[in-house]
C-alpha cells in the first residue's frame, strides 16, 4: 500500500522575535507492505520518503537559538515478529 501525507505550512517558533519565520508545507509518500511467512511469523516493510521530497522537517528554538531539523532521504525499515 501507500500513503500520501500532506504537511502544511507552519511556525517554525512560537518566540516572539521569530513569529514571522514559517516553514514550508510539503508532500510526503510512503509505502509499505506485509506479509505473513508462517502462523507465527510476520515480515512488514516500509518505505518513508519514496519521492525522495526536499523539506525542512521541524524546528526547535531556545533563548540562544533556532535549529531546523532537515527531511531525512529515502528510508527503508524491515520489521519481522514472532508471535508466542
Amino acid at each position: 500500500g501507500f500513503a500520501v501525507n500532506y504537511i502544511g505550512r507552519r511556525q517554525a517558533s512560537l518566540s516572539a522575535n521569530e513569529l514571522d519565520l514559517m516553514l514550508g508545507d510539503y508532500v510526503r509518500i510512503d509505502g509499505f507492505a506485509h506479509w505473513q511467512l508462517h502462523k507465527r511469523l510476520h515480515l512488514g516493510l516500509n518505505l518513508e520518503n519514496v519521492g525522495n521530497a526536499d523539506y525542512i522537517q521541524g524546528s526547535q528554538s531556545n533563548a540562544l537559538s533556532l535549529t531546523l531539523t532537515p527531511r531525512a532521504p529515502i528510508t527503508v525499515r524491515c520489521e519481522l515478529s514472532i508471535a508466542f
